[in-house]
C-alpha cells in the first residue's frame, strides 16, 4: 500500500491547458463522420472565403471556429487573458498544432485497423455528462458555439487515441527489461521516496463487541490470520488479513505508528465497521526498495518511451502528409 504514483513529467501552463483539452481536440465532420475526400473540398469551398478553414490535413480539415471554442475555453479555464491579439494569435497556433496533432495520431490509428464505433461515442458522451466536471467542459464549449456534433466528434477522436496511445503502451511494454526498469528506478529515486511506515494486518467486523474479543484473543497469543479468515468482512480475508504497507500521514491510522512491532491495536471505528490492526514491521522514511516497485518502474519506463515514441511519430507523420495551414503563424513578440 502507498507506493509511489505517476506523473513521470511535470506539465507547463500549456501543458496543462491540452491535458484539460484532451478530449477536445479533434477533427472531424458532422454526426462523428471524418472529413474526407469530395466532403472536405466541399466544406473548404463554403467556408475558406470566410476564414473558416483553419488546416487541411491529408485530406481531413480543421475548422477555425473548433480552434476558437478551445482558445475560449482556455481563457475560461485558467483566468489568463487573450483579448491581446498578439497573445490571442499565439494560442490559437499552439492550439491549432495540437489539432493536427492528434489529426495525425488519429488517422495512423486509423491505417493500423484500430476503429471507434457510434456506440462507443454514445458512452463515452453518457459517461462525461455524468462526471461533473467534464460536463462543465462540455457546457463552456456549447456557451463557446460547439454544437453536440462537435462535441461528439472530439469524443470519437479521443477514442482513437486512448486506443491507439494503448496499443503503442503494449508494444513498448513487450520490450522493457529488467535492467530498464533497475535504471530508470536509479534515476529517478526522488518518485520512489515513502514516509515512516507499519506493515499492517487487519480484521474488520461490523460489531464492537467482536472486535474487542478479537482483540483479547489476539493479545493472548492466538493466530491472527486465523481470526481473519474465520471473522474478517475486509478483502483481505483472503490473504488472512495482509494489509501491507501503510504510509504515515492519515488522522485515523495515527495511532498505528504507536503500536510496537507484534503489538495489536484496540478497535478502530471505521465507517460504521470496526477494525483491529496488528503491527508486525515498521520502517522509517526513505527509499522503496526495488523488489518492491518494480512493476511501477516498469510502467514509468513504458511513460517515458512512450512519449518519446508520440513524439517522433509526429514529427515523421508531419513529413510525409500534406498539411495545409490557412493561418498566419504569430510574430515572436506574440509568443507567450
Amino acid at each position: 500500500m502507498g507506493k509511489p504514483a505517476f506523473p513521470t513529467r511535470r506539465f507547463s501552463a500549456f501543458g496543462l491547458l491540452f491535458a484539460v483539452l484532451a478530449l477536445v481536440g479533434g477533427c472531424a465532420g458532422p454526426w462523428g463522420r471524418p472529413f474526407s475526400g469530395a466532403s472536405a473540398g466541399a466544406l473548404r469551398g463554403q467556408e475558406a472565403e470566410r476564414g473558416g478553414v483553419a488546416a487541411r490535413v491529408g485530406g481531413e480539415i480543421i475548422l477555425l471556429r473548433w480552434v476558437d471554442q478551445d482558445v475560449a475555453l482556455w481563457d475560461s479555464l485558467s483566468g489568463l487573458s487573450t483579448r491581446d491579439p498578439g497573445r490571442r494569435d499565439a494560442m490559437r497556433w499552439e492550439v491549432l498544432q495540437r489539432w493536427i496533432t492528434r489529426t495525425l495520431a488519429a488517422q495512423e490509428a486509423r491505417r493500423r485497423g484500430i476503429s471507434v464505433s457510434p456506440e462507443e461515442i454514445d458512452q463515452a458522451l453518457s459517461a462525461g455528462l455524468a462526471l461533473p466536471s467534464q460536463r462543465r467542459v462540455y457546457e463552456n464549449l456549447r456557451r463557446y458555439g460547439a454544437t453536440e456534433d462537435d462535441i461528439r466528434v472530439r469524443i470519437q477522436l479521443d477514442l482513437y487515441l486512448s486506443k491507439f496511445r494503448s496499443q503503442l503502451a503494449r508494444e513498448i511494454a513487450s520490450g522493457v527489461r529488467e535492467e530498464d526498469a533497475w535504471a530508470y528506478y536509479r534515476a529517478h529515486q526522488e518518485l520512489f521516496q515513502h514516509p515512516e511506515q507499519v506493515y499492517a494486518w487487519v480484521i474488520q467486523v461490523r460489531e464492537e463487541g467482536l472486535a474487542r474479543r478479537i482483540v483479547k484473543r489476539a493479545r493472548e497469543g492466538e493466530d491472527f490470520g486465523r481470526l481473519a479468515e474465520a471473522y474478517s468482512v475486509h478483502p483481505t480475508r483472503a490473504r488472512r488479513g495482509e494489509f501491507g504497507w501503510l504510509n504515515r500521514g492519515g488522522f485515523a491510522f495515527e495511532p498505528l505508528f504507536l503500536l510496537g512491532v507484534g503489538e495489536v491495536s484496540d478497535p478502530i471505528p471505521y465507517q460504521e465497521t470496526w477494525l483491529v490492526v496488528k503491527v508486525t514491521a515498521r520502517r522509517p522514511p526513505g527509499l522503496w526498495p526495488f523488489h518492491e516497485v518494480r512493476e511501477e518502474a516498469r510502467r514509468g519506463v513504458v511513460a517515458e518511451r512512450l512519449v518519446e515514441q508520440q513524439r517522433e511519430l509526429d514529427r515523421v507523420l508531419r513529413s510525409r502528409t500534406p498539411i495545409v495551414i490557412f493561418i498566419s503563424a504569430p510574430s515572436r513578440t506574440g509568443t507567450p
